[in-house]
């Protein structure tokens, strides 16, 4: 039994992200905590987010991304200087490589402040151990965690 949602809930909640950034600009948080998009619908979400100039905060917490996902995150992370936290709690298919991605993504990124992967995203020790040098590097850089 998967009970993941349609991948065009994803796509519903990246069009709804561009229309309200457009119309108010205003959205500060975005929360899609376990709704178990998976990589199809998170995608068109983290593409929206790329170019987002309003929300400071997201929660993907419990999204069952893969190494796919990581590639979208990295990428927004690379081309969005608004976004100030994220949550990637339980995502632990994201795996090493995925995480890896990320780790390299924030070393190209002033704005995040916070990142909670609390329960992991699927690396194993030296993963781990290059997340925490990805963090020292960002509280050099003013970051106040990456946890």
């Amino acid at each position: 039994y998967d009970n993941r949602l349609p991948a065009s809930v994803g796509a519903a909640c990246a069009a709804a992200l561009h229309a309200h950034n457009e119309r108010f600009g205003t959205l500060r948080n975005l929360w899609l905590s376990n709704m178990r998009m998976g990589d199809d619908g998170v995608v068109p979400v983290l593409d929206a987010l790329a170019t987002n100039t309003s929300v400071q905060h997201v929660s993907l917490y419990g999204q069952c991304m893969t190494r796919r996902s990581a590639a979208a995150i990295a990428d927004m992370l690379k081309r969005n200087h608004v976004l100030q936290s994220m949550v990637l709690r339980d995502n632990s298919d994201i795996g090493g490589d995925g995480a890896c991605l990320i780790i390299d993504a924030l070393k190209h990124n002033c704005a995040i402040r916070a990142m909670d992967v609390k329960n992991g995203l699927g690396c194993g020790e030296a993963v781990e151990k290059q997340l925490q040098s990805a963090t020292a590097s960002c509280r050099q850089r003013g970051v106040d965690a990456v946890r």
